[in-house]
Order: structure tokens, then C-alpha cells, then sequence
């Protein structure tokens, strides 16, 4: 028992310092994925710079458009997520981006500017590592397919739906092959 509550223990320890970018990920602002999550936490650097944000601030950043910047401003001026912001403070969760974090800067800037969603399985690497790679090269990652998708990093069990939504609006599918050899040009 003792080794359990302190395996849980160290668990919550740990859990305190993930990356700024995951807690705001996390915290459920509306609108804001993973992509953006990253985005405001290298610009903002800080939970408090970022509550205090404008809405002109945000949609100065690169995918922030109006409807992210009005939910931002929202989330942090409403009571209770200031009362959850304090409450993380007080339990000494980190709530600012640590140097390390920051030092992520872009390989390359192949992909300067594009948005791409992944779909299907891989065989040279996992998903996560084309997310990886996408950001390491300057693009930005999108969950879904929409009119400013640049194109889809298609695996080889896309679904159905999306491949026709990419087809539908003309956006380019790529081959697993074919980003790769992209990138290594």
C-alpha cells in the first residue's frame, strides 16, 4: 500500500510540471488545439500575460483568427477559471513556459506557413513524430480538413470521409513517401 500511495504521490508531482503549451491545451479553452495551445504559450510565455491578452493582441499571432481570440478573452474573464488558475498556482502547477521549452526552435521553414492534418497509419513513423516534424520544419498542424488546409498526410488507412472532404475542396493528398522526400529535398 505504502509503495502505491507513493508511486501516486510522485504521479502528481510530475504531473505539475508538464509544458505550459499541454496545460493550456488541457484546460479547455474553446477553439484552441494542441496547435494553438503552442502558439500562445512561446508568444505569451505565462499564464498571467496571456489573461491579460486583448483580443487585438491574439489575432496579431499566426492561426489565432477572431473566434479563438474572443474565447480567450472570455475563458480568462470569467470567475470560475480565475478561481481555477489561482487554485493550480496554489497546488504549484507550472503555469509559464520554461526555457527548455522554448528552445524547440524550427529545423527548417519547408513547410513555413502550411497547414496539414494527418490521417491513416504510417510505416516510417508514428504520428506523434510527424507532428514532430511538421512543427520542426515551420508548418502548423490542423485536426481537420477545411478551405485553408494546405494538404493531408494521408496513412494508409485514411478514412473515408476525410479523403472525400480533401477531394471535395481540391486540397493535395500526400503519400508518407512523398512528405519525407519533401522534407529531404
Amino acid at each position: 500500500k505504502e509503495k502505491s500511495i507513493n508511486n501516486l504521490l510522485a504521479s502528481i508531482e510530475q504531473s505539475k510540471s508538464r509544458p505550459f503549451a499541454r496545460l493550456l491545451y488541457g484546460i479547455g479553452i474553446r477553439y484552441v488545439g494542441e496547435g494553438t495551445a503552442k502558439t500562445l504559450a512561446r508568444h505569451f510565455q505565462s499564464i498571467d500575460r496571456l489573461a491579460q491578452a486583448t483580443d487585438y493582441e491574439l489575432q496579431a499571432l499566426p492561426d489565432v483568427g477572431p473566434k479563438i481570440a474572443e474565447q480567450v478573452v472570455y475563458y480568462f474573464s470569467l470567475e470560475r477559471n480565475q478561481q481555477l488558475i489561482a487554485e493550480l498556482q496554489r497546488c504549484g502547477v507550472i503555469l509559464e513556459e520554461r526555457s527548455e521549452e522554448t528552445t524547440d526552435a524550427p529545423q527548417s521553414n519547408r513547410l513555413e506557413g502550411e497547414r496539414i492534418v494527418i490521417s491513416g497509419s504510417f510505416t516510417q513513423h508514428s504520428r506523434d513524430e510527424y507532428k514532430q516534424l511538421i512543427e520542426q520544419h515551420g508548418g502548423v498542424n490542423v485536426g481537420s480538413i477545411s478551405g485553408r488546409t494546405t494538404f493531408v498526410l494521408m496513412g494508409s488507412d485514411m478514412g473515408p470521409s476525410k479523403r472525400a472532404k480533401a477531394e471535395q475542396l481540391g486540397i493535395p493528398l500526400v503519400t508518407e513517401e512523398e512528405f519525407l522526400a519533401r522534407l529531404n529535398s
